[in-house]
């Protein structure tokens, strides 16, 4: 009788085994499906509203259009028309130029603020939502009020920068100045959202 109940008990350990590997493969399978559910709605709005426009666009590079409508094939002339353009190549230079100012001073101001509110302190909580609050704003909202602020003789950084003597500078209509104040007011607007970033990291 001993006997037998010990090889009843090792025939049913591996069926055991095989059923709870079939539950776990199933909870994977289950959290998998879930996951891309999740991302799906988003990956539909890229497709459909910046994966499309994009391809349309990069398609309608090759042809000519005239202003009633028609479409004339011209194959590869408007790209090399494009690349020989001066206008072209300065804002490509403006363009780098901007990235290289901009993605370092993310990462240094959304780790320094990361840091800063790291540590659990009676106001911690109201730092991360007056740091994050920028990016809560309406981009028409950001750019009126960087408007106003920096508008040339009345704004407010230009009697700012008067006051402290560096003349009446023109942040917006001086070319040399304007990348520096676009930048700018790009790192106060995603600073908070770039802390959160590192915040997640550090609390991980």
């Amino acid at each position: 009788m001993g006997g037998g109940m010990s090889t009843a008990s090792r025939a049913a350990i591996p069926h055991a085994t095989g059923t709870a590997k079939r539950r776990r493969l199933s909870a994977r399978h289950r959290e998998w499906i879930a996951g891309y559910l999740f991302v799906l709605p988003d990956a539909l709005g890229l497709l459909v509203f910046v994966g499309g426009p994009m391809l349309l666009s990069l398609s309608l590079g090759f042809f000519g259009v005239t202003g009633f409508g028609g479409y004339r094939f011209v194959g590869l002339a408007n790209y090399r028309r494009m690349l020989a353009d001066p206008l072209f190549l300065e804002s490509l230079k403006v363009t780098l130029l901007y990235v290289v100012m901009l993605v370092p001073s993310l990462y240094v101001t959304g780790l320094g603020l990361a840091l800063l509110v790291h540590r659990r302190s009676r106001f911690s909580g109201l730092f991360r939502t007056l740091f994050f609050l920028p990016h809560m704003v309406s981009l028409v909202v950001v750019g009126l009020i960087w408007q106003v602020l920096l508008i040339d003789k009345i704004g407010v950084v230009s009697r700012v920068s008067a006051a402290l003597g560096l003349g009446g500078l023109s942040w917006l209509g001086d070319p040399s100045l304007a990348l520096y104040a676009i930048v700018g007011v790009s790192v106060w607007f995603l600073m908070g959202y770039y802390m959160l970033i590192f915040l997640s990291g550090l609390q991980d």
